[in-house]
């Protein structure tokens, strides 16, 4: 995966060449991702779905995350994006049934990494009845969880909010039903700049509908 050949970018998104993954995050390239979550509505209340990187991750393992994401390739669209969620989620979505909220600029930096996104983030509101039924690739996701939007947004609101979020975890392949608190600090870090402007187009998205 450290191999596969990515586009990169300077600051204002202009394409400038091409490099490893591995060299784009130590080097801290700008390169582009494709972003999916999962929105929908029941009962006049929204969900948003969110995975459980699984441990096994070599960056931000066991820690929650966008629905279904990935690196789009030296030789792919946004458009081919739209496999994340086929790959992750067992999901088969055309990508015509997504909506683009919008490119968002996200930049994480840690000790090991320097990841500096152009995230091409789509929503979905094709979410199953209960998020039982994604087939998730267990090799990327150790479990996927189901909370309400207004939660979400608190969350992002400070460090000391928390909220419940319910699905499950794989154990020995299986899936086992669970309830889990959930605080800012479980969650990948993704830039506050990248936090805000999702939300807003979620909000804006939402008030038009």
């Amino acid at each position: 995966m450290q191999t596969e050949q990515v586009r990169i970018f300077d600051e204002q998104g202009t394409p400038i060449g091409i490099k490893s993954r591995a060299d784009v995050h130590l080097n801290g390239d700008w390169h582009e991702t494709f972003h999916c979550w999962m929105i929908g509505k029941y009962e006049q209340t929204y969900y948003v779905d969110i995975q459980l990187r699984s441990a096994d991750k070599k960056d931000f393992p066991s820690m929650y995350d966008i629905s279904a994401a990935g690196h789009l390739l030296s030789n792919e669209s946004k458009e081919d994006g739209v496999r994340e969620l086929e790959e992750e989620l067992g999901m088969k979505v055309a990508y015509e049934d997504l909506t683009l909220l919008g490119t968002i600029a996200d930049a994480i930096s840690t000790p090991s990494i320097v990841d500096n996104e152009f995230c091409h983030v789509y929503l979905c509101d094709a979410i199953p009845h209960s998020v039982q039924q994604y087939h998730v690739q267990i090799e990327e996701i150790a479990g996927m969880f189901r909370m309400r939007w207004s939660d979400f947004k608190r969350v992002f609101s400070s460090f000391n909010e928390e909220a419940h979020a319910t699905g499950f975890l794989i154990e020995d392949d299986q899936k086992s039903d669970t309830t889990v608190t959930i605080t800012k600090k479980d969650f990948v870090p993704h830039s506050d700049l990248y936090v805000q402007a999702f939300i807003k187009a979620v909000d804006q998205m939402i008030a038009n509908a």
